[in-house]
């Protein structure tokens, strides 16, 4: 299997819009402060404007899924798309979980540096942020799995 660029591209715009409304929907009682648009949005200079939050998260997530289908295309993957997804996210999962450590606090709302996994947001922090890595990582798999040729 070849590498397609529109179907890693529109698997990631699509896995990136499930794990966005997945934190909204555990934000208050999962992600305690942990503001995955706004962190973005802070990582490019614009705090508080969380649209620019979706315009990063979505592009991150449709470069990190041309990343997966380079690697289906290493693997030779040629079926079960979620399970392949759902490797990489394991894989995703590790690299930003260590990326959240070098993320810093935001103090103009009182919310503590994450840390690694997000662990200083709470126990329940981490659990999450796997939970929303594992789904964009299978919607990737099937997604991607089903546009390409």
């Amino acid at each position: 299997m070849n590498v397609e660029l529109v179907p890693a591209l529109a698997s990631g715009l699509l896995g990136g819009v499930v794990m966005a409304v997945l934190q909204l929907l555990l934000a208050p009682t999962r992600w305690a402060g942990f503001d995955l648009l706004n962190m973005w949005a802070r990582f490019v200079g614009f705090d508080g404007q969380r649209a620019v939050g979706v315009v990063v998260h979505l592009a991150v997530s449709a470069a990190v899924a041309v990343v997966y289908g380079i690697g289906f295309s290493v693997a030779a993957a040629s079926d079960a798309g979620w399970a392949w997804g759902l490797t990489g996210s394991i894989i995703h999962c590790i690299v930003g979980g260590l990326f959240l450590a070098a993320v810093p606090a935001d103090e103009t709302r009182n919310v503590p540096a994450p840390g690694p996994f997000g662990i200083r947001l709470g126990s329940s922090v981490p659990i999450a942020f796997l939970a929303g890595h594992l789904a964009f990582g299978v919607t990737v798999g099937l997604a991607y799995f089903a546009l390409h040729s």
